[in-house]
């Protein structure tokens, strides 16, 4: 359970952010505000899913008339313009890659494309946890503002093409990037779990043992190995659940169950038993793991 303190920050913030700029226009861009809000807070450290649980209690205690006449402290009003403004710097500095990624980059680069590559430039430009919420209303202004045949005429700042270079050399992994998300989507789907830096490490592991079978570039610099993590973690939370995992993501899914067990024995041993995932059949293969009776009493 969130600290009550964090929800009357936060509370305090998206109020002054709603009296200097207006009420949210839906459900989706207050929680986007209220994610933005969260990481306004200096000193705020919270993992990806208590980012996730402050904003969902925030959203459910919000009302829109307390929050336009309630009277708030001037901390309150300079937090709500730091929001703003990060809220508008990303969307510049995405607009910004984006121009010089097709245009110095990718010169059969298509309108459709421009949804993919934004989802790759959040990881570069952002380090913090950033909710579902946060990163879908991102997407969606820059989506609504970004024009293909005029960008490829506008003067690009040098910072955005040095962004853009990183994006263009990351993306010769962008099949290796595609199987980890494959393989996570098939174990969330299976044990509904979260995803944890635990599990992202485990599922490359796993993957990068099936290198050879699925003709994967694994040959990976270190920076280019911590920014496929990065892009993992940001990009599974966004996945749109597959109908049926292929074969091999659901191997390599049931492979990371056992770790993962493993993982939870190891640090249960010394409280006591724990509750496996029941399986989950997808056609002719059981994901889950079915602990025999003996190795849990």
């Amino acid at each position: 359970m969130v600290d009550s303190k964090y929800v009357q920050q936060v509370q305090g913030i998206v109020d002054a952010y709603v009296q200097k700029f207006g009420q949210p226009e839906s459900a989706e861009q207050l929680e986007a505000i209220i994610g933005a809000s969260i990481a306004a807070i200096d000193k705020l450290k919270l993992a990806k899913g208590e980012v996730e649980e402050l904003v969902q209690t925030v959203a459910s205690q919000f009302d829109p008339k307390m929050a336009a006449s309630r009277l708030l402290d001037v901390q309150y009003k300079l937090l709500a313009q730091k929001v703003q403004n990060w809220r508008m710097e990303k969307e510049r500095t995405i607009l910004g890659v984006l121009t010089a990624y097709a245009q110095r980059f990718t010169p059969d680069f298509l309108d459709h494309q421009w949804l993919e590559t934004t989802k790759s430039i959040i990881p570069l430009i952002e380090d913090r946890p950033m909710s579902k919420a946060e990163a879908l209303d991102l997407i969606h202004r820059v989506g609504t503002q970004f024009k293909l045949k005029q960008s490829l005429e506008d003067w690009v700042d040098p910072k955005f093409v040095a962004i853009a270079e990183k994006l263009a050399r990351y993306s010769r992994h962008a099949r290796l990037e595609g199987m980890m998300l494959e393989v996570l989507d098939a174990y969330i789907q299976s044990v509904n779990a979260d995803v944890t830096e635990f599990l992202i490490e485990t599922a490359l592991k796993k993957v990068f043992s099936y290198a050879n079978t699925l003709d994967l570039d694994i040959d990976l610099e270190p920076e280019d190995r911590q920014l496929l993590f990065k892009q993992v973690a940001f990009k599974v939370q966004l996945l749109e659940a597959l109908p049926s995992p292929n074969q091999t993501a659901l191997e390599i899914s049931q492979q990371i169950q056992q770790e993962v067990l493993r993982f939870k024995r190891a640090r249960a041993s010394q409280f006591g038993r724990f509750n496996a995932p029941e399986p989950t059949v997808f056609g002719e293969l059981q994901v889950g793991i079915q602990l025999q009776d003996s190795e849990d009493k």
